[in-house]
């Protein structure tokens, strides 16, 4: 197994959508995607790592700036998704050090992270790699779809 990380490009748009749909249930439309990752790519505060094994896209993490007045500047870790073939094999953990690198080259504090309430696995791998939480919150948004460009 050839693993390598990578900085992502716009052409990853399709393998992005395909993760995303199979490994997070997500029906994310490819335009959307695409419209996403032209404006991720350009921002210096986003950061996306591909994983890929002989030139395969396996996985990929999106992470971005996230600063606060609660707490010091941090990396924020916007999801993670690998494919299922690969899982438990070293991926996730290569794209969540590839973050971390950034983190630490930035100065920022460290890296957080939100985990659904019911992806137990999830928790259970990110404490492994010395993820820690000690609040249970909920994620509400309001969703403006007319407003969206």
């Amino acid at each position: 197994m050839n693993l390598s990380i990578r900085e992502g490009i716009f052409s990853d748009f399709e393998h992005i959508t395909l993760l995303n749909r199979t490994e997070m249930g997500l029906e994310t439309p490819l335009s959307q995607t695409k419209m996403a990752l032209g404006k991720i790519l350009s921002d210096p505060k986003h950061k996306l790592f591909v994983a890929t094994i002989d030139e395969d896209i396996v996985g990929y993490v999106h992470a971005n700036d996230y600063d606060s007045l609660l707490e010091p500047p941090m990396k924020n870790i916007v999801a993670l998704a690998v494919s299922s073939k690969y899982q438990h094999t070293g991926v996730a953990k290569q794209l969540i050090n590839a973050v971390e690198l950034w983190a630490m080259d930035t100065s920022a504090a460290g890296v957080r992270l939100i985990s659904g309430e019911t992806k137990v696995d999830s928790r259970s791998f990110y404490h492994s790699c010395g993820y820690s939480g000690d609040r249970h919150q909920i994620n509400l948004k309001k969703v403006f779809l007319n407003n969206y460009r």
